[in-house]
């Protein structure tokens, strides 16, 4: 999977031609979740509020 970004120990993935709906991949720690891009929430997993807020903020 592609690294797209790191930030404040957060690492951003994104997997071309990946099942719908479009999403990213967030790990942070031993944290891993999927954000979906045009909803910008959690789709699957779990984060602490401060990275959570730091992955979503990245959308804006």
């Amino acid at each position: 999977m592609p690294q797209i970004s790191y930030f404040y120990g957060i690492t951003i993935y994104i997997q071309f031609l990946d099942h719908n709906p479009p999403h990213i991949h967030a790990i942070y720690q031993s944290f891993k979740s999927q954000y979906s891009i045009n909803e910008e929430k959690i789709l699957k997993g779990k984060m602490p509020n401060k990275a959570d807020q730091l992955s979503v903020s990245g959308f804006a």
